[in-house]
């Protein structure tokens, strides 16, 4: 049966997925991410598993709802939990300096995984479209892990700032 799925899965998923574990190695090993490349992983997961959800279900409210709300949830989260260890910030480069994660690697294929099971499942059951708990569930897995990206870039940002009290976003945007 997983031969059968894996003959039916089109080339460019394999293709997808080595993309996605390249760029999640990367992330694995210490490094400097310019301050718009902070954003470029989570905003390009967020869309990457928005799309995803659509395509599955649809621009229905119930998936909409579920991961905005998941999302949102794990932002609120970032500004809970104290600040990472060891993230510095250059302001003459504008670039900040992370230790290394297997964090984005392990939300790349979260992510891609769900996708990949959830296409299989539809096209094995496609009364799962009409199930509510499934859609919602479907929804939630895909917002806390493009959530856990957003709030990881954040918690970078909010590391390299700390000690800056009454800096603000906008502020350190200039």
């Amino acid at each position: 049966m997983i031969i059968d799925i894996l003959h039916h899965t089109p080339v460019w998923v394999f293709a997808v997925f080595a993309v996605l574990v390249y760029v999640g190695l990367q992330r694995v090993r210490s490094g400097e991410i310019a301050r718009g490349q902070l954003l470029t992983v989570p905003i390009a997961m967020a869309g990457f598993s928005l799309f995803g959800l659509c395509q599955s279900f649809g621009d229905g409210l119930v998936p909409v709802v579920a991961w905005g709300s998941v999302y949102a949830a794990a932002l609120a989260a970032a500004w809970v939990l104290p600040p990472r260890t060891g993230v510095q910030y250059s302001a003459a480069s504008k670039r900040f300096r992370v230790p290394g994660s297997w964090l984005p690697l392990a939300l790349m294929m979260t992510i891609f995984f769900t996708r990949y099971v959830v296409a299989v499942l539809l096209a094995m059951h496609p009364s799962l479209h009409r199930e509510t708990w499934f859609v919602a569930a479907v929804g939630a897995a895909y917002g806390l892990s493009s959530g856990c990206f957003a709030a990881r870039a954040l918690m970078i940002w909010r590391s390299a700032f700390h000690d800056k009290v009454a800096a603000s976003p906008v502020a350190l945007a200039a």
